[in-house]
């Protein structure tokens, strides 16, 4: 080996140009060896000078293809939250210059606050003076009759605005009386006794008897009703409250019995269309198409399979049973023979099932003679589209008069328990049309009512 320390300068050049004359075919063999082995597996080799690209790891995801540009749909709907007309307008101008103290002048809005605030001023006291003339030819006093029934209703003090206020905060709001008066006190300066409101109360629901008897008249021409019924309670004794509705009205009824008759009272045979209630026998009475609520059913069957999770009997008839409402529910064919004929097989099904299994001491033959009982009402919603296999319509129309009976306990007279049914008819219907509640009992106040004809 040569020590590069005894060589000159001479020869240390001449050995650095042969070890760069090495390199240089060493770098040519390569490129060679490099375009053979690209020309033996089939793909294009690297040019000499690129350099080589690093293996990328396979747990990188590879990059997301670049998506065309798209035009983005305008909203049909803006979700922005929208500026109330304002009804006064405060504007604020600088006086003067942040920097030099300067006073300026001029100006132009730079943005909006928007602040919303209840008027400080109190109730509004009208007194309408009822003036009299004296007449020189004929000597006889003449007092004005002024015509105030757009302003209040009968005698009463309190204006139309006030006592549709009253109405709905005690109807929808469902706000005890006393709980009014606080509230009228407080926002209004407004002092009513409670004995003045629950007349208030009475007297909207006198002018509303015309329009809950209309309510009765298009219950009875409906093609769907529901019908439920729920506990109330009036001068502390228990009874019943009932609730009949469609998608579009809802009626209540307070007659404190549960029997079968208030059901014939208030459908009538004026009643045609189909009855969708749970498996109470007040409604058993009705002889027309009657659909039996298929959650109640199967509440209560789902109920009896966690009280023999391991019976296999009690779980074949549950499997079986769901198995043909899920059937059911999924059928759908717009011709109305084929509807009957599917009814009519699913029926001959269901009591097929029923009869295997209502044999004596079997826990579901409780249930099992239910279906064989009721097998005609079960399927009704198969034959008519129109007609749901449930009676949750009942369950929302009804559960106001539950959340009105914990908060109140009830009412204290049969007058009361005829207010609470008027006023809560009149204001779920108008809410179950989407209508503005306080207008729609502003305009009934106002309105006259039009004489009974006989």
């Amino acid at each position: 080996m040569t020590d590069l320390q005894t060589l000159t300068k001479e020869e240390l050049l001449a050995l650095l140009q042969q070890a760069l004359g090495t390199i240089e075919a060493l770098q040519l063999r390569i490129a060679a060896l490099e375009q053979e082995i690209a020309r033996l597996k089939g793909s294009a080799p690297p040019p000499p000078s690129a350099k080589p690209t690093p293996a990328v790891p396979a747990f990188v995801k590879p990059n997301a293809k670049k998506r065309p540009p798209t035009v983005r749909k305008k909203r049909a709907q803006s979700f922005v939250r929208k500026r109330h007309q304002p009804t006064q307008i405060v504007p604020h101008f600088p006086q003067t210059c942040c920097d030099c103290g300067r006073k300026l002048q001029g100006g132009w809005q730079h943005r909006v606050r928007e602040v919303l605030e209840l008027p400080q001023a109190p109730v509004e006291v009208i007194h309408h003076q009822i003036m009299a003339r004296h007449c020189g030819v004929c000597q006889r006093r003449t007092v004005a009759q002024p015509d105030l029934s757009l302003s209040v209703v009968g005698q009463s003090r309190l204006g139309v605005r006030l006592t549709s206020l009253i109405a709905y905060l005690d109807s929808v709001c469902r706000m005890p009386v006393r709980l009014i008066v606080k509230l009228l006190s407080a926002l209004y300066d407004l002092s009513l006794s409670i004995g003045e409101i629950s007349e208030v109360l009475h007297r909207v629901a006198a002018r509303g008897q015309p329009t809950y008897k209309k309510l009765l008249l298009q219950l009875r021409q409906s093609p769907v009703v529901h019908a439920d019924e729920t506990g109330w309670r009036e001068e502390g004794r228990n009874g019943y409250a009932w609730s009949f509705s469609t998608p579009t009205l809802h009626y209540y009824v307070f007659p404190q019995t549960r029997r079968g008759a208030v059901v014939k009272e208030t459908l009538s045979t004026a009643f045609r269309g189909a009855l969708v209630s749970d498996f109470y026998n007040a409604y058993h009475y009705y002889l027309g198409p009657h659909q039996y609520c298929w959650v109640h059913l199967l509440r209560d069957v789902k109920q009896l399979t966690e009280q023999h999770p391991y019976d296999p009997q009690v779980n074949a008839f549950a499997t079986q049973l769901r198995a043909l409402y899920d059937e059911a529910k999924a059928y759908s064919s717009p011709n109305r023979l084929a509807r009957q004929d599917r009814c009519w097989d699913l029926r001959v099904r269901l009591c097929a099932l029923a009869r295997r299994h209502e044999g004596a001491g079997r826990p579901e033959r409780v249930l099992a003679q239910r279906l064989l009982k009721h097998e005609l009402g079960l399927f009704v919603f198969v034959e008519r589209p129109q007609v749901p296999s449930e009676n949750n319509a009942a369950e929302r129309s009804v559960r106001p008069l539950v959340v009105l009976r914990k908060m109140s306990g009830g009412t204290r007279s049969a007058k009361g328990s005829q207010t609470v049914a008027v006023l809560m008819s009149l204001f779920g219907t108008w809410q179950a049309q989407g209508k503005d509640l306080l207008q729609e009992c502003q305009n009934m106040l106002t309105t006259k009512p039009e004489p009974e004809t006989g």
